[in-house]
């Protein structure tokens, strides 16, 4: 009988989970009117702020989705008497935050049981330096508290980083197009709105700013499935996202965690972690139809040293202070790189993580980035189911030989032009002379330079065309010099090419000067 009763109540707290968090119709980030703590999380919530002032910390402000979340999961607890973030069986709180739109950058757990909900701070305050009560970014709290015998308190510390007004989880209407509106808060600009479609593409939708405050209009046009929508802003600790929402557009969302549980693997250590989230991230590019990414031991030393510094300091960002940004760091450790990318994340284990990174358009996009071929991951074990994450991953800088290159170039611009159904363009060497002596020039003053006097030195090289035209370009790579507008010109017959590659430059690293001198030259030299 008492099985069949604790049974019943989990069942009863399951159905009210569903309705208050899982299967919401809408996110948003705006406080409901009249939306209060009761008296007991009142008096919790005032216990942490009177402990975060005596520390000359700012007071955490009341959180009434997260305190949805954190109240459900605690009369989980209570029901199934299992003090745990998946309890009796149930999905996990992670799941329904996740579900909730509360991102996972600045998101941190604290579940307990007490027999008197006043000595929650005491409880929190066993191992100060760890505390999550104390951490100087956190600036929202929701609560969650329910008596079974004793108290069963879910406390989930976030950083708020927008409001973000109601916004649909659910889409029926595929043809529907929505509005999306909110502001920053305070430390926080430049918005940027990027959104995954249901095949795994990332698109980066533009935004109308007025102060902190921001607006767009967002239409499904990938499909039904599931999408997701991410707010990334800007701090002084480098970008951070600020809301990341799953919407299901003709299809219904899931009640339940079904991805779990992820099987993770067991008393791997640091290295092993590391090595096998290495294979997750080129399993996931393989999927994607992209190349395997080779790793690079030196950018793993890199990145553990960021998810140490992470630890350290409790904060998961990508500028920590008195820290150069990843591209300095980088510089530092001698890594040359014409392209970088950083995604750091904190979990419960690497395949937790590389699930919630995969999930983030913003990180999805560095992770499936055709450019990148080589990586380096460093994982910081703080204790036993937290880990902190880096992924570094480069394009390298490789020099290309100078005639392999300039033959590329010319690759490049015949493949375009018949895309255009023109003919190919000839490459004249004397044209390429004049185009390279100017490209030598450029890369000398590392800045661009007006292609002056072109037609008299021609002239003086016996070069004797009926018109031209010059277009000067730097580049990292010759497939963007497609947007040249002298490739289109039916009348154009000739080219000279003139290339010119650098380690370093203020531009960049590998960065590639061109000169192109498109040119109809006269009958005789045709």
């Amino acid at each position: 009988m008492i099985a069949k009763d604790r049974a019943g109540r989990i069942l009863a707290l399951l159905l009210l989970v569903h309705i208050s968090t899982g299967a919401s119709l809408a996110y948003s980030t705006r406080s409901p009117a009249g939306s209060h703590p009761d008296k007991t999380r009142e008096k919790i919530l005032r216990t942490l702020n009177d402990e975060r002032r005596r520390r000359r910390l700012p007071a955490l402000q009341w959180e009434p989705t997260v305190s949805d979340v954190a109240q459900a999961h605690s009369g989980l607890m209570g029901a199934s008497r299992e003090l745990a973030f998946r309890p009796g069986g149930a999905s996990s709180i992670d799941f329904r935050l996740k579900e909730a739109g509360v991102p996972d950058h600045m998101k941190l757990l604290n579940i307990m049981k007490v027999h008197n909900p006043a000595n929650v701070v005491t409880q929190l305050l066993k191992k100060p330096r760890e505390s999550n009560l104390l951490h100087p970014l956190v600036n929202h709290v929701g609560i969650g508290v329910e008596r079974h015998g004793e108290w069963w308190v879910t406390l989930v510390f976030i950083q708020r980083v927008a409001r973000i007004e109601e916004f649909p989880r659910t889409v029926w209407d595929r043809t529907r197009a929505v509005d999306l509106r909110g502001s920053l808060l305070r430390g926080f600009s430049e918005p940027v709105l990027k959104v995954t479609q249901p095949g795994g593409s990332v698109l980066t939708q533009e935004l109308e700013q007025q102060g902190r405050d921001f607006w767009t209009r967002i239409a499904f046009v990938g499909g039904p499935g599931e999408y997701s929508v991410e707010l990334i802003a800007s701090s002084n600790m480098g970008e951070v996202v600020a809301s990341l929402m799953p919407v299901y557009v003709g299809v219904p969302a899931p009640s339940g965690d079904e991805g779990a549980p992820l099987g993770e693997k067991k008393d791997l250590t640091e290295p092993q972690m590391e090595r096998e989230m290495v294979k997750l991230v080129n399993e996931d590019r393989r999927r994607h139809g992209i190349g395997p990414l080779v790793l690079n031991s030196e950018l793993a030393r890199t990145a553990r040293l960021h998810s140490i510094a992470m630890a350290e300091a409790a904060i998961v960002a990508h500028d920590l202070p008195g820290e150069p940004d990843v591209e300095a760091r980088l510089e530092e450790a001698g890594i040359l790189a014409v392209s970088a990318g950083e995604n750091i994340a904190r979990g419960t284990g690497i395949r937790a993580a590389q699930r919630s990174l995969m999930a983030s358009p913003a990180h999805r996009e560095t992770i499936l980035k055709k450019e990148f071929t080589e990586i380096g991951i460093g994982i910081f074990q703080a204790s036993p189911g937290d880990i902190f994450v880096t992924q570094h991953m480069v394009q390298p800088f490789r020099p290309m030989d100078p005639q392999v290159l300039q033959r590329r170039v010319l690759e490049v611009l015949n493949q375009r032009r018949e895309a255009l159904e023109l003919p190919p363009l000839e490459e004249d060497s004397r044209l390429s002379a004049l185009a390279g002596e100017h490209t030598a020039s450029m890369a000398a003053a590392d800045s661009f330079l007006r292609p002056e006097s072109m037609g008299k030195k021609a002239a003086a090289m016996g070069i004797k065309y009926k018109k031209a035209t010059t277009e000067v370009f730097s580049t990292p790579s010759p497939e963007e010099l497609t947007s040249s507008v002298g490739i289109g010109r039916d009348d154009y017959n000739k080219i000279g090419i003139g290339t010119v590659q650098v380690e370093r430059s203020s531009r960049g690293v590998g960065l590639i000067w061109v000169t192109l001198i498109y040119a109809e030259m006269r009958a005789q030299h045709r």
